[in-house]
């Protein structure tokens, strides 16, 4: 855990959003990690694909979004039963 917290790269947050959707022509992937009031973490995944065109392309960014999706789902499964 500490080697995923010292390779986070903050967000910008002083962008126009548009301006940055306009530029961006890229997939955007990443974690959101919070910690709330109660001392509780919440970890929200993003994955957003930019469909350029190229069919094949998205459609394999689709099937590895939806593998990383399950995997994060599985090690939530593991958290819990450990409890």
């Amino acid at each position: 855990m500490k080697e995923v917290y010292s390779n986070v790269k903050l967000f910008d947050t002083d962008i126009d959003p548009e301006d940055a959707i306009a530029k961006l022509g890229a997939n955007v992937s990443g974690f959101v990690i919070e910690r709330d009031f109660n001392n509780q973490v919440h970890i929200t995944y993003i994955n957003a694909i930019y469909d350029d065109g190229n069919s094949a392309e998205v459609a394999n960014n689709k099937i590895e979004r939806d593998i990383t999706y399950q995997k994060i789902i599985r090690l939530i499964h593991h958290l819990l039963s450990t409890d």
